[in-house]
């Protein structure tokens, strides 16, 4: 059986910029074109550095070695510090259930997300009205009988006038099953991935699985947290 975990609208940030500062502890006195290592680096890791001569090309490689080798520690060592300013921005969907174990990390921030408070109730409405199909709100694999049974129920208290709406709201959230799709974006970085990867790669959800490969398929990721090669 498959994942039902979806990513998009991925943007990778301050890759360049990361990798430059992890230089700095041992940097001093005159920091230099800033800048402008910052254009070369980026064009070299990205293999648009073709125009840099042969001491700038070495001088690029010579920061990413130096970002491998502080990038792959073991986890809760600092060495890695500079991993935290490469942002990851993306979207996700997923079920229900796999949103608790990745709050569990608290360098995940979720921007926004689609909501169950405003639009449950409509969505509930169309698929009993055969408006929607159900299997484009619940996981992969989900019950079919199991979601029309909870959708049955939802349905008679939105029907029920002797509800409040405030209590119909409640109690419509307190039905749904835990497969139902969630959309989110969620800003992080590689550090925070870097865990995930390490903790997570091997996990009975294959949600987490995919989630972690999908980390590995990040600019750079595998070499700088020491997760395997660059696809």
């Amino acid at each position: 059986m498959g994942s039902a975990i979806r990513f998009f609208g991925v943007v990778v940030s301050n890759l360049a910029e990361s990798v430059l500062a992890s230089g700095l502890p041992m940097r001093e006195g005159d920091f230099g074109d800033w800048d402008k290592d910052v254009s070369d680096l980026e064009a070299w890791m990205l293999g648009n550095g073709n125009g840099l001569d042969e001491g700038r090309r070495d001088w690029c490689e010579r920061q990413v070695r130096r970002a491998i080798a502080l990038g792959g520690c073991e986890g809760g060592e600092s060495h890695d510090c500079y991993l935290c300013g490469i942002g990851v921005s993306f979207c996700v969907t997923a079920p229900r259930y796999w949103y608790p174990e990745m709050q569990r990390y608290h360098f995940a921030e979720i921007v926004s997300s689609t909501s169950t408070m405003h639009k449950l109730r409509s969505v509930c409405g169309k698929v009993l009205a055969g408006e929607m199909d159900w299997r484009e709100c619940f996981a992969e694999g989900a019950s079919e009988s199991a979601v029309m049974c909870a959708l049955g129920e939802m349905g008679k208290v939105m029907a029920d006038d002797g509800i409040s709406d405030n209590d119909k709201v409640r109690l419509v959230k307190g039905l749904l099953p835990e497969s139902y799709l969630q959309t989110c974006r969620v800003s992080t970085n590689y550090r925070q991935l870097k865990t995930w990867v390490r903790q997570r790669s091997t996990h009975r959800l294959a949600e987490w699985r995919e989630a972690c490969q999908w980390a590995r398929s990040l600019p750079w990721f595998g070499e700088l947290c020491g997760c395997g090669k660059k696809n």
